[in-house]
C-alpha cells in the first residue's frame, strides 16, 4: 500500500515514526529475501563506489534523519504550536536579592509589576539569658508555651538525675527544647552554645505579628525565656502597575501578584520588577537545536549533490535563506557563504530583553526563521527516493531508456510508489537489479 504525502497527514510526527518504522522492516525483508542483493551491496561498499546501491541506501537513512530532525525542531519554534518556548511565558525578577518569582500555571500573557517592600514578615523569637553550661542547675523548670492559635505545650524538667546527682544547665537546656519539640504548640526550641555558654531558644514556627506564644511558669535555668528578643512582623509592600500603586500586608514572605498568576518570595527591603515573558533558556536552546539541524541537512546535501537532482532540487530549495537576512541579524542569527547558519546567542538574548514582540515574530512568525525551516523540510519530505539517488542508479543501469523497466517505472514517482517514505519500490529496485 503506498502512503501519500506529508501534507495528508495531520499528526506529522507520527506519520515520520510511523514511516521510518515501515521503511527499515521492508528494507530488512528485501534483503533477507534475496542473499544476492545483499552480496552485491557488500561488493559495492567494499569497493568504495559511492555510486553502490548500499551507499545510496545508507544516504536515504540519513536524508530521512536529518530532514526529520529538521522539521521537528522547526515546528518546536512555530508560533503555530501552542508548546512553542515562544508561547510559553515564564516569570522574571529584576533583583533576585529582594524577590525571587515564579509562575503558578501557564501564562499566555504579559504583565509587569512594581514591587517595594518595606519589611519582610519574621516569626517571634525568645531567649533565654546566656549562662554556663557546665555549672549545676539551681532549679527545677515548670513553665508553659502557648501559641496565639491556642496551641500549648508543658514542660517539666527536674533538676536531679535519676542517680541523685544534679544535673547541669546545659542537660536541663536540652531537654527542655526536646519536650517543647515533640509538643504541638506551634513553637520549635533550640540549645544555643556559645564560648561554653548556653541559651535556650524559642522560635515561632509561623511568621506574622498575629502568630506569637507566651511564656509563663519557672524558667529555672532558662531564665529571661518568657521575654521576647524579636517581635513577629507581617511583611509590608507596595505594587505598582500601569501606574496605580497599592499597599498590602502579609503574614508570610509568599506574595501573590497577577491574581495568583504569580507568587513572589520577597527577601528583603528594596525595589524590584517583576514580569512575566519568554523564557531566554528555552528560547535560546530551541533555537540552537534548529540551527544545528539546519546545518546539518544543508551540509549532507552539499556532500551528496551528485547522487541525484532530487539532492540539487532541495539544495535549491534552501539555496536561500528561511527568513529575511536583515530580520534574521537582528536577532542574532546570520547566513554563512556555505548557505549555513551562525547563531550569537548573546544578541540573541538582548533582542529578547529589548523586543521579545519582534523577536518572537522573527523566530516564529508566518515568515520566520522557524516557518521558512520547516517549509524546506516539507519539500524535503516530498522528494522521492529515485531522483534523490537517480545518478548513483544511472551509472549501475542503463538508466533514462524507454526499454529500461528500472526507468519506466519513475514515470510512478508523482503518485506516491516511488516515494522517498515507501521503501517498497527500492526492493523492486534490487529485484530489476539482480
Amino acid at each position: 500500500m503506498a502512503i501519500n504525502g506529508i501534507n495528508s497527514i495531520n499528526n506529522w510526527s507520527y506519520y515520520i515514526n510511523y514511516q521510518q518504522a515501515v521503511n527499515k522492516t521492508r528494507l530488512t525483508q528485501a534483503l533477507s529475501k534475496n542473499p544476492v542483493i545483499a552480496d552485491k551491496l557488500d561488493k559495492y561498499e567494499q569497493s568504495g563506489s559511492s555510486a553502490g546501491l548500499g551507499s545510496s541506501k545508507n544516504f536515504l537513512k540519513e536524508y530521512n534523519s536529518a530532514v526529520s530532525g529538521l522539521m521537528s525542531s522547526a515546528n518546536t519554534l512555530r508560533n503555530v504550536n501552542s508548546k512553542s518556548p515562544l508561547n510559553e511565558l515564564t516569570a522574571k525578577s529584576s533583583d533576585t536579592d529582594v524577590a525571587d518569582v515564579k509562575v503558578n500555571y501557564t501564562v499566555r500573557e504579559t504583565a509587569k509589576y512594581d514591587l517595594e517592600v518595606s519589611q519582610t514578615a519574621s516569626a517571634q523569637v525568645n531567649s533565654s539569658e546566656f549562662v554556663s553550661g557546665s555549672a549545676l542547675a539551681s532549679g527545677d523548670m515548670n513553665f508553659a508555651v502557648e501559641s496565639a492559635d491556642g496551641g500549648r505545650i508543658d514542660v517539666n524538667v527536674s533538676s536531679v538525675k535519676e542517680n541523685g546527682g544534679q544535673k547541669t544547665n546545659y542537660q536541663m537546656m536540652k531537654e527542655a527544647a526536646e519536650q517543647i519539640n515533640k509538643g504541638d504548640s506551634g513553637v520549635r526550641a533550640e540549645v544555643v552554645v556559645d564560648d561554653g555558654k548556653t541559651s535556650l531558644k524559642l522560635t515561632s514556627e509561623k511568621t506574622g505579628a498575629a502568630n506569637g506564644f507566651t511564656v509563663s511558669g519557672d524558667e529555672g535555668a532558662a531564665k529571661g525565656i518568657k521575654e521576647t528578643a524579636q517581635e513577629g512582623r507581617d511583611a509590608v509592600y507596595k505594587v505598582t502597575k500601569e501606574g496605580v500603586t497599592r499597599e498590602y500586608t502579609s503574614s508570610t514572605n509568599e506574595i501573590s501578584l497577577d491574581y495568583g498568576r504569580m507568587t513572589a518570595t520577597i527577601k528583603k527591603a528594596g525595589e524590584v520588577s517583576v514580569s512575566t515573558g519568554l523564557d531566554d533558556g528555552k528560547v535560546v536552546s530551541a533555537v540552537k537545536d534548529l540551527v544545528a539541524n539546519y546545518n546539518k541537512t544543508l551540509n549532507l546535501l552539499n556532500d551528496n549533490a551528485s547522487r541525484g537532482s532530487g539532492v540539487i532540487n532541495q539544495i535549491r530549495n534552501m539555496a536561500m535563506a528561511p527568513a529575511s537576512e536583515k530580520s534574521m541579524e537582528l536577532i542574532g542569527i546570520t547566513v554563512n557563504k556555505d548557505g549555513t547558519l551562525k547563531l550569537d546567542e548573546s544578541k540573541l538574548k538582548e533582542s529578547l530583553n529589548k523586543d521579545p514582540s519582534l523577536t518572537k515574530d522573527i523566530l516564529g512568525g508566518s515568515f520566520g526563521v522557524a516557518q521558512g525551516a520547516f517549509n524546506d523540510a516539507v519539500k524535503g519530505m516530498g522528494a522521492n527516493s529515485l531522483s534523490l539517488i537517480s545518478n548513483d542508479i544511472s551509472s549501475l543501469q542503463g538508466y533514462g531508456s524507454i526499454n529500461d523497466p528500472l526507468g519506466n517505472m519513475s514515470f510512478f514517482a508523482n503518485s506516491g510508489s516511488w516515494g522517498r517514505n515507501n521503501y517498497s519500490a527500492l526492493g523492486l529496485m534490487f529485484d530489476m537489479l539482480v
